[in-house]
């Protein structure tokens, strides 16, 4: 388990990695490289120990496990959720190259291990662009994969360790900004515009 948060209902939403074995990540019969969204109040899970909410994405769903809000993570460091209109962050670590940012939504495949941020992930090997292959179509839109937010590469930092969307009155020029960090990143806390899909990222040295 990586990290925890409430959300303004009382949800609890669990960021779980993929324990290092990626092809976890998209199957949906385990916690592994998911989101997960409980209701610590009540039984109805097979524990009893817990509820599953009946908002969730895969209630219903006799493949998936009722727990799942979203899949295809690697390693979702740090989740939070912005405080003004209850959007959902990941900051996720990546493999090799590509660290990445997402807005996580219900039901969800954020491309783990197929691709590795924007790129297609090629095991051991740099990753390609995702471009339209002869269909016209990218890997993501072929497999119904979400793109990050935003992502960069290791000259800039080599692992994300999350942030959250500044909502105070004391730094105007950061509202509406997701501030985060990277753990070899020492120039400052980075910044990704949510207005304009802008990030800046100084250069780690």
């Amino acid at each position: 388990m990586n990290d925890l948060a409430f959300d303004a209902n009382g949800l609890l939403y669990v960021a779980i990695g993929d324990s290092i074995f990626s092809t976890l990540a998209p199957n949906l019969n385990n916690v592994f490289g998911k989101v997960l969204r409980i209701k610590l109040l009540g039984n109805n899970s097979a524990n009893g120990r817990y509820s599953i909410p009946s908002s969730n994405p895969f209630v219903g769903n006799g493949t998936a496990l009722p727990e799942i809000y979203a899949s295809g993570f690697r390693n979702p460091y740090r989740i939070s959720i912005d405080r003004q209109n209850g959007n959902i962050y990941t900051a996720d670590v990546g493999e090799n190259f590509v660290e990445e940012i997402n807005r996580v939504t219900a039901g969800g495949n954020f491309g783990w291990p197929q691709k590795e941020g924007l790129f297609v992930y090629v095991p051991e090997d740099i990753p390609v662009p995702d471009l339209p292959g002869p269909d016209g179509k990218t890997l993501a839109q072929r497999l119904g994969l979400i793109d990050p937010l935003a992502d960069y590469d290791h000259v800039s930092g080599v692992s994300i360790t999350g942030g959250s969307v500044y909502r105070g009155s004391m730094i105007p020029w950061l509202q509406n900004d997701y501030v985060f960090a990277d753990l070899a990143n020492f120039k400052g806390p980075l910044v990704l515009d949510l207005d304009q899909d802008d990030l800046k990222v100084p250069t780690a040295h």
